[in-house]
């Protein structure tokens, strides 16, 4: 498995106890760069245990076939080479936009498309929608972001919908991913840049909560491991349009206190 984020990784855990044996190929020092080293530094050591090969700092360089078309083997940048079956590529997705050469939608250099808070661009009652969508993100003081997943891609098509049907309905975008390996539930909620992280819990024991904070102190997303529903939780402040800050978590036991704000009116 080539990548270190979610579909690399997910296949990974998926497999290891059908196959002979798997590799995971990923560029950084440790996988979920979206968590952080200690978080990402943890499913390392996890997948290790399981019997998974966790080969760090490497990119793939090459494919090699055999006479009938069937891969054999991947190539590294560091020249090693890895007995294969099957590769899977979890390294990301490029925007399919290129059609849209000439037609007047404005298209970024990345193929994504600007939109405005009902996903409409710049050419009156065209709407854009799903991962192509660069749009205002609400958890992230409504910047533009191209976030690509399942649960935004549906959204954005219910609230397109909407708009081309005549009612103004204002996107209010929460990010929430969750996934399941070897047992332990991962949950993530929110969007944005972050400087900093703090980990309350039981971090190796995988019973935890990590705020991600930004250089303010504002936290920009929460995840957690056998903490539910605290990620649910953070989404919906994060939905009635509140903010949390490090100066409400950093008391240990105490960390939690937030959730009350959630019976509380704004």
């Amino acid at each position: 498995c080539v990548g270190g984020s979610f579909i690399a990784m997910e296949v990974a855990a998926a497999l290891v106890n059908q196959v002979k044996s798997v590799t995971v190929i990923f560029s950084g020092d440790y996988p979920f760069a979206l968590f952080g080293d200690a978080v990402g530094k943890l499913f390392y050591d996890l997948y290790r245990e399981k019997g998974i090969i966790m080969k760090n700092k490497s990119k793939l360089s090459e494919l090699y076939g055999n006479a009938e078309g069937f891969v054999r083997q991947v190539g590294v940048n560091n020249g090693d080479k890895f007995d294969c079956d099957v590769v899977v590529l979890g390294t990301g997705s490029i925007y399919n936009t290129g059609f849209l050469e000439n037609s007047g939608i404005h298209v970024n250099r990345n193929g994504s498309i600007n939109t405005d808070m009902h996903l409409m661009t710049n050419v009156i009652d065209v709407y854009a929608g799903g991962d192509i969508a660069n749009a205002p993100v609400f958890a992230n003081a409504n910047q533009r972001e191209s976030v690509s997943h399942i649960q935004l891609a549906q959204y954005h098509g219910r609230v397109a919908g909407l708009n081309m049907a005549g009612t103004i309905e204002d996107l209010r975008t929460v990010p929430f991913f969750f996934t399941m390996l070897f047992g332990k539930g991962i949950r993530y909620a929110g969007h944005g840049s972050y400087t900093d992280v703090l980990i309350k819990g039981d971090l190796e024991n995988f019973k935890f909560v990590a705020y991600y904070l930004d250089n303010y102190g504002n936290v920009v997303a929460v995840m957690s491991i056998g903490h539910d529903p605290v990620v649910a939780q953070f989404a919906e402040l994060l939905s009635q349009g509140k903010r949390l800050h490090r100066s409400h978590i950093e008391n240990g036991e105490n960390h939690l206190n937030w959730t009350h704000w959630l019976d509380e009116k704004k």
